[in-house]
């Protein structure tokens, strides 16, 4: 996946990495509840490059949608009798237009994905950490039979 260069996206899949690298049960409570607070620090700054490239493909898309009504609208007014030449002309005249804001959606797709793995992450971790909690606390119950 090609994700643009950022320190904190460089820093989320070192975590996500680094954390695939073990099971569950190998992580302390300390550990997890730094990466989860790690996770959630650093999704501040993805949350901002998800609506910067978000932002980006909307905004191709409305030039595209623009440029070609625009030049549609030129080509028809021409003459009515070359109505199919012109369309296909128009349609051409906006193919890198389409390129870009494909490219611009698709960097977009993937930081809302890896945003959303985020999310994911942490809350198995808090799931972990809860599991982990209610374990000590039965560990230290007197048993009773």
């Amino acid at each position: 996946m090609m994700y643009p260069e950022n320190k904190a996206i460089d820093e989320i899949l070192k975590i996500i990495e680094v954390f695939n690298s073990k099971k569950a049960d190998e992580w302390n409570g300390d550990q997890l509840s730094r990466i989860a607070v790690r996770l959630s620090t650093l999704m501040v700054n993805l949350g901002r490059e998800v609506a910067e490239a978000t932002h980006e493909a909307n905004t191709k898309y409305a030039f595209r949608k623009f440029s070609y009504a625009k030049d549609y609208k030129a080509i028809r007014q021409d003459i009515e009798t070359k109505i199919k030449d012109a369309e296909i002309e128009a349609t051409v005249m906006s193919i890198d237009n389409q390129r870009d804001e494909v490219e611009a959606q698709y960097k977009a797709d993937l930081l809302k994905t890896l945003y959303d793995d985020c999310e994911r992450l942490i809350m198995s971790v808090q799931s972990r950490l809860k599991y982990l909690q209610s374990e000590r606390i039965a560990s230290n119950l007197p048993n009773v039979e």
